[in-house]
């Protein structure tokens, strides 16, 4: 048998800094593949001996995953050592304190092995916040219609602000052919999606969510004072792009993107000269917003900013403390939304799952004391077969149904490939 044949198919690149809390979710998700040749290189970024504890008990008991320990290098220098000790033939870098879904090896790695003129397949992902683990409505792609575009992703994609995911195998020759990871501008993942596309290499997208983004409770509140520096040095890698795949600066598209650029860079810098107290800078810093690119929104911030900014300043403070709970509230909500069940197929008796959550139904049978499963979203609800259909109304109406959603947000919450489901709470008594 040839040495190619005995190579993983996917390496897994994970560079883990101050993430002990989360790490194992992480292996576990990688542990749950229904496709088993891959590799995990988790970089312990930064010698933490209890770090190292964790990923050292994986390793010993599954010699697909590896240990590399080295002083902490970053992000870029953490996934270029991974990359350096890894040995499959398609590379996908994994944060820490992220996840996959169970088919993202076999979805991907076998689109690619069918493809060979492809260089990478990206997936869309569920987000989830963190540490409180509350999984957010919507997945990460921003714009649905090009992520269902069977169109290979191109410099212009990149340019007018569409990002793919992060996390998508990519093969190896691809990967050294554009130098690995770099971070010249603060946004390693664009940066690599940009040097691939300018270089001609051949990226698909799929609408399929196979990844778990974790975004942290409080980055509302965190992102204000970097969120300008990092606007300039987007904009700066999309100018060099454009350089490098031979766009002119006179292009109407180039201009637009750095026009909406400057807008974003201008509203951050008004907020944040706002919860500084300095109220004349924040306006003058929207009104620059508004000469960039008039957007309704940014008119109305501009508005009470000049008639109310004391009540705006509050406005803003309270929503970085209430962030979290909206985004709790936002996901509770959602779920009791009848458009939501549709996505549930209820047969009693049965244990029913959405393969890879895209409408594919596999049912098998229950033993006889176990309880009645059911798939929504990226998590599974456990519902116990004691618990009314409707508590004592018609099954399919709208009290009944609101009944039976509220049972559903409130019992035991779990991904798929969890060792221990998380109790959030008890159910909620059934009203007659």
């Amino acid at each position: 048998m040839d040495d190619i044949d005995l190579r993983p198919s996917i390496s897994f690149l994970s560079t883990a800094y101050r993430t002990e809390s989360c790490v194992s979710q992480m292996i576990e998700s990688v542990l749950a593949q229904t496709r088993t040749d891959w590799e995990l290189v988790v970089v312990d970024n930064g010698n933490s001996d209890e770090m190292a504890r964790i990923v050292s008990g994986y390793a010993r008991d599954d010699s697909r995953i590896k240990l590399v320990r080295q002083e902490n290098r970053g992000i870029v220098g953490g996934v270029n050592a991974a990359a350096r000790h890894a040995r499959g033939r398609y590379l996908a870098v994994l944060n820490s304190d992220d996840q996959v879904m169970p088919e993202f090896a076999e979805v991907l790695a076998g689109r690619l092995d069918a493809a060979p003129e492809l260089d990478a397949v990206v997936p869309d992902a569920f987000m989830v916040l963190q540490p409180s683990g509350v999984p957010l409505a919507g997945t990460y792609a921003s714009d649905k219609d090009r992520q269902r575009d069977s169109r290979t992703l191109s410099v212009e994609d990149l340019i007018v602000g569409f990002i793919p995911y992060y996390c998508a195998p990519i093969r190896r020759e691809a990967w050294d052919a554009v130098g690995g990871l770099r971070d010249v501008h603060g946004f390693p993942d664009m940066q690599l999606w940009l040097d691939l596309a300018v270089a001609g290499r051949k990226v698909a997208l799929i609408d399929e969510p196979l990844g778990v983004f974790a975004i942290d409770d409080f980055s509302e509140s965190r992102n204000i004072a970097t969120l300008e520096a990092l606007e300039q040095g987007r904009e700066d890698m999309i100018m060099e792009a454009a350089q490098r795949s031979g766009i002119p600066e006179s292009s109407k598209l180039l201009r637009r993107a750095i026009r909406r650029s400057r807008h974003r860079r201008a509203v951050v810098r008004a907020r944040g000269r706002l919860l500084e107290g300095d109220t004349r800078a924040a306006r003058a810093a929207a009104r620059e917003a508004l000469r960039e690119a008039w957007y309704v929104r940014t008119a109305a911030i501009a508005g009470a900013l000049l008639l109310a900014p004391g009540p705006l300043r509050r406005i803003y403070l309270l929503r970085q403390r209430m962030f979290p709970l909206f985004a709790r509230v936002r996901m509770h909500a959602g779920a009791l939304l009848p458009r939501r069940a549709k996505k549930v197929r209820r047969v009693r008796g049965r244990t029913v799952r959405y393969r890879s959550w895209s409408g594919t139904t596999a049912a098998t049978p229950p033993s006889a004391s176990a309880p009645q499963a059911r798939v929504h979203r990226a998590f599974v609800v456990t519902v116990p077969e004691t618990v009314p259909s409707a508590a004592g109304h018609r099954e399919h109406g709208v009290r009944g149904h609101l009944i039976r959603r509220i049972h559903l947000c409130a019992t035991t919450v779990r991904w798929p490939w969890s060792p221990e489901p998380r109790q959030v709470s008890e159910p909620p008594s059934p009203r007659s």
